[in-house]
């Protein structure tokens, strides 16, 4: 599979799937540099016909999360808003990330990204980007002069 994650912090612009995951001590101090920011949990999976995309985001209302696709690239984002604390509670424990969230694929081109599809339920964000016959390209033969 020829999908990649977008990673903005490579020189190249772009990374394949697994490779160059951020340390997470620079994930900890990207995100104090960039404010409340987390990653949501990712699962790509490919069959024959498709390529499926989902998301763990839950606690996030459909209508705060975007989906956009420009020159190839797919991008979610979002805000998780934190609760209000009330001043007669104490935490024993706060483990649950809250604000803004930014996730880019780059889309190969044998997918139709004219057809993607999306649905939310229960915290799942589902993505699903049909294939597409790669167009053939005839040889030719060049002349040179």
């Amino acid at each position: 599979m020829s999908l990649s994650l977008f990673n903005p912090w490579n020189m190249a612009g772009r990374t394949r799937w697994g490779e160059g995951d951020l340390m997470p001590e620079f994930d900890k101090q990207f995100n104090n540099h960039m404010g409340n920011m987390w990653k949501p949990v990712i699962e790509v999976k490919e069959n024959d016909s498709s390529l499926s995309i989902k998301c763990e985001i839950p606690g996030v209302k459909k209508e705060d999360i975007h989906l956009d696709i420009s020159q190839g690239l797919l991008t979610l984002s979002g805000e998780r808003e934190q609760e209000k604390k009330e001043e007669n509670e104490k935490y024993h424990s706060f483990e649950r990330t809250y604000g803004r969230f930014q996730r880019s694929f780059t889309i190969p081109d044998n997918y139709n990204t004219e057809d993607i599809k999306a649905n939310y339920t229960d915290g799942i964000l589902n993505i699903s980007l049909p294939k597409i016959e790669p167009s053939k390209k005839e040889s030719k033969r060049i002349m040179i002069e």
